[in-house]
């Protein structure tokens, strides 16, 4: 068995993260009406391959085994994505009941690492807005990915927007082989741009694709005009999607959300439809690393769920089921909050609360004066043993609880950079 070179521990500090990460992330989805959900670790191998939902080379990387029962078992995997298992969620639960649902997550991923030694996991915070298909709905999404990056502190974020299935189109308009048009889009994604110049040599109307990958704009104007040159029957097909991406660009000028349109961003998951955006800590897209949060629009998968799960006959679909979402990638957002903070004055030292009289009077007090104290922005500590007056040092403050025998029920040992005369008028009485 090989050794793990790279576990996946979270240190204490990046669990503090994590938990302010997911704080942020939850707060604003309640705000819109997300609805929080937990999808099983283990999924069924079919979900992933026989809907197409992941690029060969991350099937290729996902962990499967087979589930035994009795004598024979079902292929399953850990889950490499969310996506498709909350789709198989809202299928088999929440359509019947409202065919419009706002769902959030927060869930780990494992997929093969790329050197195929180690299993990589991932830790997401995302939402999936089910049955909505208006323009505002993108909206959302792109606004709630990049606003809660801002509450966190990320004002250096840049916003990468796309339409793969635009330039999908055009590369099957330009190129007739299928084999061809894969190998391009693989270049694409590489944003390897020479390759495919070299490829689409001498190919009729080529020039507009290249346009579109190397130009890169940001405003509802440029596009307007970028598209002007994208006239003919064989561009027809994609009308109402360049419609649908100014509107997009068109809202977010309005909102004054800045972002570049970049055609070159095709991505890993293929199942998107409409809009693609991923969010950079970064002004350039090198790296993966430097991911924050990406998303877009699916309107097929959660139609194909339902035919996979012999659903379609008694729903009588006959239509796709818009879907939009999101996922915060959390091991990303934590490295670059640890990066943050290097070389910076650590954060206040905390509170430490004694309890000096175990009674269960006191312990109430003592919790309730913790809770207050979090709610004010400190952070505390209850511990039953006593503080000895050598280590007063390494917290803000000291405060003794005793039901009985305080005023209010504590008092203050020590304090350091805390006024505690108006932290003590703030607190009040907390004897219950």
């Amino acid at each position: 068995m090989k050794t793990n070179k790279k576990p996946n521990d979270l240190t204490i500090q990046e669990v503090d993260y994590f938990r302010s990460i997911e704080s942020a992330f939850l707060k604003r989805c309640r705000q819109f009406g997300y609805n929080e959900i937990k999808t099983g670790t283990i999924q069924s191998l079919h979900i992933y391959t026989a809907l197409g939902t992941l690029s060969p080379s991350r099937l290729r990387r996902m962990y499967s085994f087979i589930d035994w029962d009795g004598w024979s078992g079902e292929r399953v995997v850990l889950k490499p994505d969310s996506s498709p298992s909350v789709v198989r969620f809202y299928a088999e639960n929440l359509f019947e009941k409202q065919d419009h649902q706002k769902l959030c997550y927060v869930e780990n991923h494992f997929e093969w690492s790329d050197t195929g030694e180690n299993i990589s996991e991932r830790w997401q915070c995302g939402v999936e807005n089910i049955g909505d298909p208006s323009v505002t709905s993108d909206i959302e999404i792109i606004f709630m990915g990049q606003d809660i990056l801002e509450d966190m502190g990320f004002s250096n974020r840049h916003i990468f927007l796309a339409y793969p299935s635009i330039i999908r189109h055009i590369v099957q308009a330009l190129v007739f082989s299928k084999d061809q048009q894969q190998v391009i889009l693989d270049e694409i994604k590489k944003q390897r741009f020479d390759q495919v110049k070299s490829m689409l040599s001498g190919v009729d109307k080529a020039s507009l694709l290249i346009r579109l990958l190397e130009t890169k704009g940001n405003t509802a104007s440029y596009l307007k005009n970028i598209f002007e040159s994208l006239k003919g029957p064989e561009f027809e097909g994609i009308y109402d999607d360049m419609k649908r991406f100014v509107s997009i660009c068109d809202y977010l000028d309005r909102m004054e959300c800045p972002y570049t349109i970049d055609f070159s961003l095709i991505g890993n998951l293929d199942y998107y439809t409409g809009m693609q955006f991923q969010i950079f800590s970064k002004s350039t897209r090198k790296s993966n690393a430097d991911i924050l949060c990406a998303g877009g629009r699916y309107d097929q998968l959660a139609l194909e769920m339902f035919k996979l799960l012999n659903k379609s006959a008694d729903q009588t679909l006959s239509t796709l089921i818009p879907s939009v979402g999101f996922a915060l990638y959390a091991k990303n957002i934590i490295r670059h909050m640890l990066l943050n903070t290097q070389g910076k004055k650590d954060d206040p030292p905390h509170i430490a609360i004694y309890l000096s009289q175990l009674a269960p009077s006191s312990m109430k007090s003592g919790q309730r004066l913790s809770d207050r104290l979090t709610d004010m922005g400190f952070s505390s500590t209850l511990t039953l043993k006593p503080i000895e007056q050598d280590d007063y040092a390494h917290y803000g403050a000291v405060i003794e609880v005793d039901h009985e025998r305080f005023q209010g029920g504590y008092q203050f040992l020590y304090e350091r950079s805390i006024n505690k005369y108006i932290l003590n008028y703030i607190l009040g009485d907390i004897n219950g």
